[in-house]
């Protein structure tokens, strides 16, 4: 947000849209987006459906009660139909991780 303020201020105070976008490191294009918008622009992520979101309860039983680890998880997923590869399964086990605050 300080980045878009300043932008706003710059070009108040006479600076050109190359000028602000060279000091600044942004494109001319964003320079110009930033001064039109009347408020901060924001980004909003879509969210879209994985192959684990059905097996997150299970995983998540696996790694924080029976303690599997995430290969171990991956193949009893596999019997049980999952069809997806070993990486969001990783990913998944990272993100309880910090939820437990790296005490596991």
């Amino acid at each position: 947000m300080k980045k878009w303020e300043k932008v706003k201020s710059l070009y108040n105070d006479g600076i050109s849209i190359r000028q602000i976008a060279k000091d600044m490191e942004l494109s001319r294009n964003t320079v110009r987006k930033w001064l039109r918008s009347k408020e901060f622009p924001s980004y909003n992520r879509t969210h879209y459906p994985t192959k684990i979101d059905e097996y997150k309860s299970q995983i998540k039983e696996w790694y924080l009660e029976s303690g599997y680890i995430g290969a171990r998880i991956y193949r009893e997923l596999k019997k049980q139909g999952y069809d997806g590869s070993i990486n969001p399964i990783y990913r998944y086990i990272n993100k309880l991780k910090e939820k437990e605050g790296g005490l596991l």
